[in-house]
């Protein structure tokens, strides 16, 4: 059994990038964690819209065999009023909770601003210097 952590820059991320790796690996007897890095804010987006991301994302976790569902609540398209090092920190934060066989993340060359800073800080966040570290990390694409 090998435990797998999936980082989903946003709600759905996850399900069109690796959704059938997710439900294949989970019916195999993998353990598998997924991580929903940000959630929109007041005053710049409806938090209702939040709301029911989360209980649609973990509906779609139930279905696929999601172990465990994980929400960082970072700011989406605001991801510099945080920072690097707080990004950075949380990921590897996350990391060190699951300490995942397998990672996958975002593919640096999506479009979308968040896929890259989650991709760029999940590498740092599996330096081969963690105890933590996965054996294997995946990159998916969703644009």
């Amino acid at each position: 059994m090998r435990k797998i952590l999936v980082l989903a820059p946003h709600p759905d991320d996850e399900v069109l990038g690796v959704g059938g790796t997710i439900a294949k690996w989970a019916s195999e007897g993998d353990e598998v964690y997924v991580a929903i890095l940000t959630c929109v804010k007041a005053p710049d987006f409806d938090e209702q819209i939040s709301v029911v991301g989360r209980q649609e994302a973990q509906l779609a976790h139930q279905f696929l065999g999601v172990k465990k569902t994980i929400f960082l609540d970072l700011p989406v398209l605001a991801l510099d009023s945080v920072g690097h090092v707080k990004v950075n920190q949380a990921i590897t934060d996350l990391m060190r909770s699951v300490s995942p066989d397998v990672l996958f993340i975002p593919f640096i060359g999506d479009v979308h601003q968040d896929h890259k800073w989650f991709a760029n800080s999940a590498m740092v966040a599996s330096r081969p210097f963690y105890d933590f570290a996965p054996s294997t990390i995946l990159a998916y694409e969703t644009l």
